[in-house]
């Protein structure tokens, strides 16, 4: 696929990320993805994809995906993201507490045939778990 392919294919993920999640993972997603940072619980492959996507949307119901950039060359995306929400529902090991949460950070993807085969993250140092422990001024 081309970039312009590639970078448009992930637009349309990203559009629909936390709509119908079992129906991105499976068109966009390659059974053996693979998962640069992975957490510890996370399954491998797709099903691990799904696992992200469905922890957040269940712990961050009203969860929004900006995209603030998207930069392609031949088989690698990257995407320079934002993600909001409120944490209505268990988070980890944290109960519900009501916040507002907003990370930001890039993920790279690399392509094959129209779906995603492995990718990179790194959000900011202000992550999820940070901002729902922080104590106010």
């Amino acid at each position: 696929m081309a970039s312009a392919e590639n970078k448009e294919l992930r637009r349309r993920f990203w559009a629909n990320a936390f709509g119908d999640i079992d129906a991105v993972v499976d068109q966009y997603i390659a059974p053996n993805w693979l998962d640069h940072d992975r957490a510890p619980e996370q399954p491998a492959g797709s099903a691990g994809y799904r696992w992200l996507l469905q922890r957040l949307k269940a712990s961050f119901p009203d969860i929004s995906f900006t995209e603030a950039e998207l930069i392609a060359e031949g088989d690698r995306v990257a995407t320079l993201w934002t993600l909001e929400g409120t944490h209505s529902e268990i988070y980890r090991d944290l109960a519900p507490t009501g916040r507002r949460i907003k990370v930001s950070g890039i993920q790279i993807d690399r392509l094959e045939g129209g779906k995603v085969v492995e990718s990179w993250n790194h959000s900011s140092s202000d992550g999820i778990c940070a901002q729902l422990t922080a104590t106010s001024n």
